[in-house]
């Protein structure tokens, strides 16, 4: 059977530091974004984000990017039905009603 091909996905919005960056790799993103970044800093900014990736790749114990891309995916679990209940659990875990609000 061949592989599944699936389009690239790039990541917008929110990137400002290694763990936004790691944590949308994780999730599949090919790219990731760092425009706003990139205005409020400036290019020095680049160089932190890559050392704390790579500091964080040696941690876990990843030799390359495409070694952890996608790992907390749905498209990477046999069986997708219980990706979406956990999350839907953790959904409702991290609910909470402000206070002086009444149900």
């Amino acid at each position: 059977m061949a592989a599944r091909s699936y389009p690239s996905l790039g990541a917008t919005g929110g990137v400002h530091n290694q763990d936004d960056a790691i944590k949308l790799l994780l999730a599949g993103a090919d790219v990731v974004h760092l425009c706003s970044l990139l205005l409020e800093q400036g290019p020095q900014a680049i160089a932190p984000i890559i050392a704390g990736i790579e500091a964080w790749m040696e941690e876990k114990g990843f030799e390359t990017v495409e070694a952890f891309r996608g790992r907390v995916s749905q498209i990477s679990v046999t069986d997708p039905t219980e990706f979406e209940r956990v999350n839907y659990v953790n959904i409702l875990d991290s609910f909470s009603i402000s206070p002086g609000v009444r149900g």
